[in-house]
């Protein structure tokens, strides 16, 4: 699978973060993403950056997409893998990690979520996910439109 890492080209320190978390967990797959900056609101370059690569992933017949902001920190060698390896049969969005929110007993996130670190979206999500348009945080915008599925334990966290 390869991951789609979003970045700005001038943030030198967050491709220094990513690179080393790329090598650390041996991945090779990967494609870099310039993020959107046409906006004066940060929340709106996050949001279209991170649907432009949900729109390349439905208009290429993708089944899902990885995606990951540069400063992404996996929490250990291994856990990439161990990400991949336990991919849910049924989700919406499948979240590496969340840094706000109420968790339930089976992983799905109950109310709101804070954490798009590194998730994958699947292809039955991808018409509501590019849909949203709203003002505000993307992962706030997401409460109560599908299935997200937390991995267990989670993997990923975001470098301070």
């Amino acid at each position: 699978m390869i991951l789609n890492i979003i970045t700005l080209p001038h943030r030198e320190d967050r491709r220094a973060l990513f690179e080393r978390e790329l090598i650390f967990n041996n991945i090779h797959e990967y494609l870099v993403w310039h993020g959107h900056t046409s906006s004066n609101h940060t929340f709106i370059n996050i949001r279209k950056s991170h649907q432009a690569i949900v729109l390349a992933a439905k208009e290429a017949g993708m089944k899902e997409i990885l995606i990951a902001e540069d400063d992404f920190k996996l929490l250990g060698y291994g856990s990439y893998e161990y990400f991949l390896n336990n991919k849910p049969d049924d989700y919406d969005i499948y979240l590496g990690g969340i840094m706000d929110g109420t968790i339930g007993e089976d992983n799905c996130v109950k109310d709101f979520f804070c954490g798009l670190s590194m998730y994958m979206v699947h292809e039955r999500f991808y018409d509501k996910f590019l849909n949203i348009h709203k003002f505000g945080n993307l992962d706030r915008l997401l409460v109560g439109m599908g299935k997200f599925v937390v991995c267990n334990p989670m993997v990923v966290s975001q470098h301070g």
